[in-house]
């Protein structure tokens, strides 16, 4: 008898070869995120369960054969879209956990000088995030 790998409700995107993990129940956005980040040049690995795999110390993200190549478009159904045999992961995040927020009160209430600069529209330098090592 042959043993299934493992499979988590995830989806999988990859950029510069390295993946990262969008973990989350139905419903959290995961397919819609992964589909932002492919428009912006990510490559889907896969799509709302990935398998996963231990090789050398190395944790490795794939597709189960039947959804390789498929992502899900809300209102659309699922349609096919290249995607990456596998693929290191080196982020994961649950898109159901909430992150911290600011506080609710304006900015000008903690540093009027600098609200009024936040006025005029002006691009905010932004560095490349890095994954891994």
């Amino acid at each position: 008898m042959t043993v299934a790998p493992p499979t988590v409700h995830a989806t999988a995107v990859a950029l510069g070869g390295r993946c990262v993990l969008l973990l989350g129940a139905s419903g959290t956005g995961k397919s819609d995120l992964a589909l932002r980040l492919i428009d912006r040049g990510w490559r889907l690995v896969a799509d709302d369960h990935v398998v996963l795999a231990q090789e050398k110390g190395v944790l490795w993200a794939s597709a189960p054969p039947q959804l390789a190549g498929l992502i899900e478009v809300r209102g659309v159904g699922i349609v096919p879209e290249p995607a990456l045999a596998r693929a290191p992961v080196v982020l994961a995040r649950d898109l159901a956990t909430s992150p911290d927020r600011l506080p609710d009160r304006p900015i000008a209430d903690h540093q009027p000088a600098r609200a009024a600069n936040l006025t005029r529209a002006q691009p905010i330098p932004c560095p490349r995030l890095l994954l891994g090592p």
